[in-house]
């Protein structure tokens, strides 16, 4: 306990150290959810993977040759933003707070000797901040994300590639399908009333035989009822 009372620069230290451990856990965590998202692109509405998404759907639509889709995924990865600030940079601010954390250790060396502190004391306050550097580089070192990140690259680029094109080729037929099918439905009907106009025409024809064998003719009151009898068929 005499070594944190002691200590140069605590509080900067400790503020230090729960930087660099809380922006490696924000960033694990927003990588684990760009993994499951990029597993499951048609739930993807809001982030940047559905926007990515859409437009090339538009391409698809519009019969577009894309040949640099993993150039697209590139740029869209290196442009993706965490809280607002680039995952490059994100990823940085661990290995940042180590070095800030032995920059403070030397500055309190600095300060022990101009205050003509202990020298015991001014040892131990910089090995609490070598000691707070080394953790950060081995956080930073530990926890790293190039693995998820090329997951996630290759399941966007086997996605928009091969998933996609094919989901809108099997769209494109079945909507030929249906649109060859009401054509043929047409055709039938067309072709139903084609012989309902065939058999009025053979009835017509048949009443005005009848009529002609019985030495008589219908009066153009009977003929008109005749017609729209079997136009009414």
């Amino acid at each position: 306990m005499d070594v944190l009372k002691n200590a140069f620069f605590l509080p900067g230290l400790i503020a230090v150290m729960a930087a660099g451990v809380l922006s490696k856990l924000i960033v694990w965590r927003n990588y684990r959810r760009l993994l499951r998202d990029s597993y499951e692109m048609d739930g993807n509405k809001k982030q940047w993977m559905g926007v990515l998404k859409k437009k090339f759907e538009s391409y698809y639509q519009l019969e577009a040759n894309l040949n640099n889709i993993p150039c697209v995924v590139d740029k869209y990865m290196k442009n993706h933003k965490i809280a607002g600030v680039s995952s490059e940079i994100m990823e940085q601010i661990t290995g940042l707070c180590a070095v800030l954390s032995f920059f403070l250790g030397c500055l309190g060396t600095v300060r022990g000797y101009i205050e003509g502190a202990d020298l015991s004391v001014v040892a131990e306050s910089l090995f609490l901040s070598l000691s707070a550097g080394l953790f950060l580089v081995f956080v930073d070192r530990l926890v790293t994300f190039d693995g998820k990140k090329q997951l996630v690259r290759a399941n966007l680029i086997h996605f928009l590639e091969n998933i996609l094109p094919n989901r809108y080729l099997k769209s494109v037929k079945k909507q030929e399908k249906e649109e060859q099918a009401k054509q043929k439905e047409k055709q039938k009907e067309k072709e139903q009333v084609k012989e309902e106009k065939k058999e009025a025409k053979k009835i017509e024809r048949h009443w005005q035989e009848a009529a002609a064998s019985r030495e008589f003719e219908l009066t153009d009151e009977e003929m008109q009822a005749v017609k729209d009898f079997i136009n009414g068929l």
